[in-house]
């Protein structure tokens, strides 16, 4: 049976946590509000409307909000920061060579995603996107990882399992019933977490049986 790799994008294939303290930082300035660098990658791990409520964000601020953090996205400051990580081309070229299927689901949007991901080479690894831009529903709700799994045949979708580096990817994945893989590149970061955890992407395909010998 074909498997399916989902994968998280900010924190699991690229390292976005200092794109995203420009990003969160330039957009909270825009509607008059301050935000430190750890806050910043603090509410990279969660979704926008999280940020929104833990920040208090003022409700007539919101949407000028939303319209900024959109519009720094992709502006040069980010960008030059954001790389993948250092197992990202070797793990997604495995995948490739074995011929396993391989979808994104992110709080990120797709063009923003997909932008990064042609800017290095790898756009051509993946199947299905979902973003924040696709459904209405955001992680931990299952809408996103369900509706990436759509690309496929339903006969293939129970041997999918899903990648990525916070608690809300992983609750996500659970209420989606897939099996998953939390990405601590902080060790201790998730000392109590009692699912399957990896330091990296390599040893995270060693946990769900996929290795170069597969």
């Amino acid at each position: 049976m074909e498997r399916i790799v989902i994968f998280d994008f900010d924190g699991t294939l690229f390292d976005t946590a200092e794109a995203m303290v420009v990003i969160f930082r330039k957009s909270f300035q825009e509607v008059g509000m301050d935000c430190t660098a750890e806050e910043a990658r603090h509410y990279m791990h969660q979704s926008l409307q999280e940020t929104i409520a833990e920040s208090r964000v003022p409700k007539e601020s919101i949407a000028p909000f939303v319209e900024a953090i959109l519009k720094f996205l992709d502006c040069p400051e980010a960008n030059a920061v954001t790389k993948p990580f250092p197992e990202t081309r070797e793990a997604l070229a495995l995948l490739e060579r074995l011929g396993i299927a391989m979808g994104i689901v992110t709080g990120n949007t797709v063009p923003h995603v997909k932008g990064i991901l042609s800017a290095n080479g790898l756009e051509g690894h993946f199947l299905s996107y979902v973003g924040s831009d696709v459904c209405e529903a955001h992680k931990p709700d299952p809408e996103p990882l369900l509706r990436c799994l759509e690309a496929w045949p339903e006969e293939l979708r129970g041997n999918a399992c899903y990648i990525g580096d916070s608690l809300q990817d992983m609750e996500c994945a659970a209420r989606a019933s897939l099996p998953s893989v939390l990405i601590e590149r902080t060790p201790g970061e998730y000392e109590g977490y009692l699912g399957l955890k990896a330091s990296n992407l390599i040893d995270a395909f060693s946990l769900i049986g996929i290795s170069a010998k597969s």
